[in-house]
């Protein structure tokens, strides 16, 4: 089976994880950390849900699942260790619109998980339809030590200095020239260096604008301190 490529906003989206185990606990902060809400509905829970009890997106049903618990569901995730209860809860779901995932069992979901890096806005899917997780684990590894957390850096600063760019007069021709300048050249280098001076002298060269270089390093060294002084000085 094909699935089609997709990301998804799930902020502020209401989302039914059914299960009370380690995979349902895995899939719930997940999809806190990207702004849902949350409702799990189990008949047990471990010990681990208490994680989330100050989380005001978060809730929970102790009780065994029944239709009346996707009423306003924007997508739900059976994960039980009970394949029939699963199936029963995809089966429910589908008669109601909403598209479902059941663990361990593409074949059966409406849409799947891939493994994923992310590192601040960049972020690496990595999907083998379920044929070989292993093998998509491996790939996603090989992505964590290829594109390490100065990634994350890298790619905040481009954005900083893409919205300058764009509000400036240049052409259309000139602002991609620009971009492509800060992605092949040496900005890179500097951020993974934590080299502040050289960052700063990239952007102005760049750009031409020594002014705007030193008021983007202002804004970058204020929001990401801890990467190039970490525990030590601030600025």
């Amino acid at each position: 089976m094909e699935f089609y490529p997709v990301y998804l906003k799930f902020k502020g989206r209401n989302v039914i994880v059914v299960g009370g185990g380690e995979v349902a606990f895995r899939k719930v902060k997940r999809l806190l950390d990207y702004g849902a809400f949350v409702m799990a509905v189990a008949p047990v829970f471990t010990k681990e849900f208490s994680f989330f009890k100050q989380n005001k997106n978060f809730s929970m049903k102790i009780k065994e699942f029944d239709k009346k618990d996707i009423f306003d569901a924007f997508f739900v995730f059976a994960a039980t260790d009970n394949m029939k209860v699963n199936i029963d809860v995809s089966e429910v779901s589908r008669k109601k619109g909403v598209l479902c995932n059941i663990a361990d069992s593409s074949d059966r979901s409406d849409f799947i998980l891939p493994s994923y890096v992310k590192r601040g806005s960049l972020v690496f899917t990595v999907s083998t339809g379920g044929k070989s997780p292993a093998l998509a684990r491996k790939i996603r590894q090989d992505l964590e030590k290829q594109y390490g957390d100065d990634y994350e850096i890298f790619i905040y600063l481009l954005g900083k200095i893409r919205t300058f760019v764009l509000k400036s007069e240049s052409s259309s021709s000139e602002n991609r020239e620009k971009f492509r300048a800060f992605v092949f050249g040496n900005l890179l280098d500097y951020v993974k260096s934590k080299n502040l001076e050289g960052i700063k002298e990239e952007i102005g060269y760049i750009l031409k604008d020594s002014v705007l270089a030193e008021k983007i390093m202002e804004i970058l060294v204020k929001e990401k301190n801890d990467y190039f002084f970490g525990d030590g000085e601030k600025i």
